[in-house]
């Protein structure tokens, strides 16, 4: 019997970049009319993407909300959105939650503060706010919370809402996320506050201590935008020496991490995956995107138009960005279902809907026992090059892949063989049909106890095709070819 464990795969550097994921280009879309002013914020929900913001008129020498709807975020249709109860509006920030699309904003000329809800991105319904100012909503938890320097408001329905006290008036224009069972803040400059606050419940908040970009001034940290995703809270913002992102896996211990460059980082969000975020520089004009699979290392990609895009939303396989700046204020990226593999170091993890998104590659088999699933794939890497792979996974979601060929140290399993999986009695059962090697050497079968560390076992010589365990009985299946001679 030969023991050896699965490990992954070093690949040279023309193969790295043959399989590596990255973000489609980014591709401008053009919105149903061209206004001077532009977009704030975008959400999605119940099949719609949902941006809003506000123009500038110069027949009313005002400005006036505007929203734009779109099904697949290329195609976008512009709402009459613009005046409640004789007032023009602004929008500030929208999301989507509980069958409403909620818009946090406020009369021009007033000052005062309003929340409009609308279940369809069409016909809106305005409800003025006790508290002024607010900048930024997320719904989680059942919950929907607003947040400015004056104040927080939560309602339950996004129609009814209570005003809340914050431990600071700092400027949490700098969004909120919700993770791990917390809701999270960040602000985009202090006033005697800490600049980053926590809260179980969206209304008791705690102040947060948060490490300085080195930023000039200390008094503005500088936070523009939090996500959290992949068990991480990630923020973004500015400094002046790269240092324009930190991260957290709890939203209270916080570690900065450097970026490939020092942009004013104005949006992150996170989707399928990946952390993309949005900068731009004001000393240059020039705009930026980049992308990252553990909000550590992160890699620059070129955007459509150098623009400030000021919020990004991840939906239907794409990510959809839109500026202030322009009257085209719409850009797209491709992400998901055939892009859903992610290259880590000698790892690829990868989402269900992301087997073999980029080769040959077929899912041969798949089981679960032990508090994992195990599957297998034949795969070809570079043209006319196959070899049989191993994933595992605790959730059926993020997986690791392990790329398995006979020049491996240890390794029995031949190129292109394709394992049929099983599990019973506390073990992983693997058979195969080839190719004819494996099955005229009698190493056609294997066994493992975690799904990573395998045993290959003395078998008849001649193909498996499938193997099940029942009744206590592992029972594989295959065929004979008799020779002619």
């Amino acid at each position: 019997m030969t023991t050896f464990n699965t490990i992954p795969r070093r690949i040279n550097e023309k193969q790295k970049e043959s399989v590596q994921d990255k973000l489609e280009d980014w591709e401008l879309q053009t919105t149903s009319e061209t206004l001077e002013g532009g977009l704030h914020s975008i959400t999605y929900g119940n099949g719609l993407f949902v941006a809003v913001g506000s123009y500038y008129s110069l027949i009313n020498s005002t400005h006036s909300g505007r929203c734009i709807t779109s099904p697949d975020g290329i195609n976008w249709t512009t709402q009459n959105a613009e005046i409640f109860d004789g007032f023009y509006v602004n929008y500030n920030s929208i999301v989507y939650g509980k069958g409403l699309f909620v818009a946090i904003g406020s009369r021009v000329g007033t000052g005062y503060s309003s929340s409009f809800t609308s279940p369809d991105g069409i016909n809106w319904t305005e409800q003025l706010l006790p508290v002024n100012g607010l900048g930024n909503i997320t719904y989680a938890n059942g919950l929907f919370i607003a947040l400015s320097m004056y104040g927080s408001v939560t309602s339950p329905d996004g129609i009814n809402w209570t005003q809340r006290v914050l431990p600071s008036n700092d400027a949490f224009t700098g969004g909120i996320a919700y993770g791990n069972g917390l809701f999270v803040a960040v602000a985009s400059n202090k006033n005697a506050g800490t600049g980053c606050i926590t809260s179980p419940d969206g209304i008791n908040w705690t102040p947060r201590e948060i490490p300085t970009n080195n930023y000039a001034y200390p008094d503005f940290p500088g936070w523009y935008s939090i996500t959290y995703g992949n068990g991480l809270f990630v923020a973004v913002g500015l400094s002046q020496t790269g240092n324009d992102c930190m991260t957290s896996p709890d939203g209270i211990n916080w570690t900065l991490q450097s970026t490939p460059i020092a942009y004013q980082w104005l949006t992150v969000t996170y989707g399928d995956g990946l952390f993309v975020a949005l900068g731009f520089d004001w000393d240059t004009n020039v705009a930026t995107c980049m992308t990252s699979s553990d909000g550590v290392e992160w890699t620059l990609q070129p955007v459509a138009a150098d623009y400030d895009w000021c919020d990004i939303v991840y939906a239907k396989d794409k990510f959809v960005a839109v500026t202030w700046e322009t009257t085209t204020q719409v850009m797209t990226a491709t992400w998901g279902k055939q892009l859903n593999k992610r290259f880590n170091g000698f790892n690829f993890v990868s989402l269900p809907s992301g087997l073999g998104e980029y080769e040959q590659n077929s899912v041969v088999s798949i089981t679960h026992g032990n508090g994992l699933f195990v599957a297998t794939t034949s795969t070809m890497i570079t043209t006319m090059v196959n070899y049989s792979e191993m994933l595992t996974s605790i959730d059926g979601i993020i997986w690791t892949r392990y790329l398995l060929d006979e020049t491996n140290p240890g390794t029995p399993l031949a190129k292109a063989a394709k394992w049929k999986l099983s599990f019973g009695n506390g073990l992983f059962v693997a058979v195969s049909a080839g190719p004819g090697a494996i099955a005229a050497s009698g190493r056609n079968i294997m066994t493992s106890s975690n799904g990573t560390t395998w045993t290959v076992q003395n078998s008849p010589q001649f193909p498996l095709t499938d193997v099940v365990f029942a009744k206590g009985l592992f029972v594989a299946i295959g065929y004979y070819i008799a020779s002619p001679f």
